[in-house]
């Protein structure tokens, strides 16, 4: 991870959380303000980051040796206070075989790596969650701003097409189907709104607040081409992605701790000294080493060893399956993403131009006479549906991009 670069995002950390999740609700949010602030404030993402500084402070103290142990004796005490016939006092310490402290620490270092690299996938899961929300709120955004511009257009035809029927130019069965077209129009309006509404509440749940919060977000959906090709994406992926770091950090402790198992089948030494008094009178100087016998615990240690045998070739055979299907998620998004772009190419370019022009002719030969209102209603609805496709076009491609960045681990086009 490049130093600047965590230093930079550490402190709009800061600054947020000096802030508050509502500092901003004044004014609209950046799609990057959004992300920082359910980077900041997503319980998940807090959980992961306490469970990271927490396996930091046990790595701290992994390569110290047991406690001493002081010991005070008395004997021949035939009363509280009555002289005694011998005291030891003797301080011992376990020496731990060499290799112990060393593995011990590794493992804890490794699983102290661990915990930061899932905490970084779960950011990048958290942005590629917070960069969806935003689209879909603004696709409902957009969606509801259309239902508007739709049910308009339909109540301005609904009068025009009443007033050529007081003039005898058309049918009053024109009015009534003018009329059921504006109710409908109406109910997308309200479907439209409840849509966002929900995608209000989804991304409010995101950054921890309430579902009802006031939240507004700047910017909308825009076509943003993708400009690296497959191959490179997928090098970005395995130098870079955090689950890839993760699996090979849990191979790592995995052999570590089989380090620490097979240590542990060599015995530790003790060593002891100590002051002997006899009759309060004649005081000696006391030197003692101790060795444990394994004689039960041997097989119970070599079933642990075995274990840990097992689960580090199970960790390297995961890690070698996650390689291979980081790639393939990388794959699958790619070609995700170049479907959505043909489409909204499609759309953008060819589909709503034609439909807008299209609509614009009935228009004008049914205001001319010259086509009834079957015709421009379908061309309206035609219309309509090609802007829907195209607002549900540039969220696929939104959303496909989110799923990509994910999955590549950081920023496309870089």
């Amino acid at each position: 991870m490049r130093p600047r670069s965590r230093a930079l995002r550490l402190g709009v950390l800061l600054v947020l959380a000096l802030l508050g999740p509502d500092a901003a609700t004044g004014q609209a949010l950046s799609l990057q303000e959004v992300q920082q602030q359910a980077l900041l404030h997503h319980p998940r993402v807090i959980a992961a980051r306490k469970t990271w500084e927490a396996a930091r402070a046990r790595q701290r103290g992994a390569r110290l040796p047991p406690d001493p142990h002081l010991s005070l004796e008395y004997e021949g005490l035939t009363s509280f206070q009555a002289p005694y016939g011998e005291r030891n006092l003797e301080l011992s310490q376990v020496l731990e075989f060499p290799g112990k402290p060393r593995f011990r620490s590794r493992l804890a270092g490794y699983q102290a790596q661990l915990a930061e690299a899932d905490y970084e996938a779960l950011r990048l899961e958290i942005t590629a969650a917070a960069s969806a929300a935003c689209g879909r709120l603004w696709a409902a955004r957009d969606l509801l701003s259309r239902a508007g511009e739709n049910l308009r257009l339909a109540e301005d035809f609904r009068d025009k097409t009443q007033k050529r029927v007081e003039a005898g130019d058309a049918s009053p069965l024109e009015v009534l189907r003018a009329e059921v077209e504006a109710g409908r129009v109406a109910a997308e309006q309200a479907t439209a709104a409840n849509q966002l509404q929900f995608a209000r509440a989804e991304l409010n749940a995101l950054l921890g607040q309430a579902p009802d919060a006031p939240l507004e977000v700047s910017g909308g959906l825009e076509y943003q081409p993708l400009r690296t090709e497959l191959p490179l994406l997928q090098k970005r992926a395995l130098e870079q992605r955090p689950d890839l770091c993760a699996a090979d950090l849990r191979t790592r402790a995995a052999r570590a701790g089989e380090g620490l198992s097979r240590a542990g089948l060599v015995p530790d030494l003790e060593v002891s000294a100590g002051r002997q008094h006899v009759r309060q009178e004649d005081r000696y100087w006391r030197t003692g080493v101790a060795l444990t016998l394994p004689l039960w615990s041997v097989p119970a240690q070599r079933g642990v060893l075995a274990g840990a045998q097992a689960e580090a070739a199970a960790a390297e055979a995961l890690q070698a399956g996650r390689r291979n299907q980081a790639l393939l998620e990388v794959q699958e998004a790619y070609l995700e993403v170049r479907t959505a772009e043909i489409r909204l190419l499609l759309y953008r370019d060819r589909v709503v131009p034609r439909a807008e022009e299209g609509y614009q002719l009935a228009r004008r030969s049914y205001d001319e006479g010259a086509s009834s209102y079957l015709e421009i209603l379908d061309a309206g609805r035609a219309l309509a549906e090609a802007r829907l496709v195209l607002v549900q076009a540039l969220l696929d491609h939104h959303l496909a991009l989110a799923r990509l960045t994910q999955a590549v681990g950081d920023h496309l086009n870089e």
